[in-house]
């Protein structure tokens, strides 16, 4: 993933910060639903609660995109600062032999 964002130099941010949304809430939902309800919701009502959960939790995060971009450019504004690192290695299977 650091790869693909060093590449596109923050372009593409919406989408990616939708695709995460809506990645990131199914886990949150699904967790949260399990550990607060899974003895009291069971069968489809307990999936029926993940989805409306979950749906309405993307939705929320996709409604508030426009502020958060705003947020993030005005940091970067203040900050006078916008990197990316292109000399970090990745790569998890890689052995330092010698």
């Amino acid at each position: 993933m650091g790869d693909v964002l060093t590449e596109i130099y923050g372009y593409k941010y919406t989408r990616r910060a939708i695709w995460a949304a809506f990645v990131g809430e199914f886990f949150d939902t699904v967790v949260f639903a399990l550990v607060a309800f899974g003895g009291i919701i069971q069968g489809t009502g307990m999936l029926v609660y993940i989805l409306i959960g979950w749906l309405f939790k993307t939705g929320v995060e996709v409604v508030c995109l426009p502020i958060t971009y705003r947020v993030i450019a005005k940091m970067k504004q203040i900050e006078k600062i916008d990197t990316y690192d292109n000399k970090t290695d990745f790569t998890i299977f890689r052995v330092d032999v010698g």
